[in-house]
């Protein structure tokens, strides 16, 4: 990529745009998906998108405006399953700390307000805010206490913001 394209990905993107021309080969679409966490580790600490294709095709899904309601309305939902109190009506990974996200409801909300609006998101917060819902090891699923929980959604936030100074690129 030339310095002048670099410049312009760089910049202050629209949200949802995607950041490629077109669709990567299979193989790199196969280890993105493959190696998703790794990948969303690498990104929420800050990694080039740019420095490989899988990385460039992770950080691609993540800006998506489908993906950021898909994450807004899962942490709704786990807020809404904690505060009922009865079995679990979500797949995936069983709430075993109710009483974290009901202490911190008001940051999920927040946070799932902010994955709605229509500015310009931090990507490395799209890939912490990914690696807080997807993932069956993290503090919103099997967290310690309510302050590890809090301290990774203000991170989660902070990221978010276009203003961050650790990235360039918002999206």
């Amino acid at each position: 990529m030339s310095a002048h394209e670099r410049s312009i990905v760089a910049g202050l993107r629209l949200p949802g745009r995607s950041l490629r021309r077109r669709r990567p080969s299979l193989l790199v679409r196969w280890r993105s998906l493959w190696k998703a966490a790794e990948l969303d580790e690498a990104l929420a600490a800050g990694s080039d998108p740019l420095a490989s294709e899988t990385l460039l095709w992770r950080a691609d899904q993540l800006i998506e405006a489908e993906q950021r309601v898909r994450f807004a309305e899962t942490l709704e939902r786990i807020v809404d399953e904690a505060a009922c109190g009865g079995p679990q009506m979500l797949p995936g990974p069983q709430l075993v700390r109710r009483d974290v996200i009901r202490d911190n409801r008001s940051l999920l909300l927040v946070l799932a307000e902010r994955l709605r609006g229509d500015g310009p998101q931090g990507l490395r917060g799209l890939a912490k805010v990914d690696l807080l819902v997807s993932y069956g090891d993290s503090a919103l699923y099997h967290g310690s206490s309510a302050l590890q929980l809090k301290v990774e959604l203000l991170e989660a936030l902070v990221a978010l913001d276009p203003n961050d100074g650790r990235e360039r690129a918002q999206f």
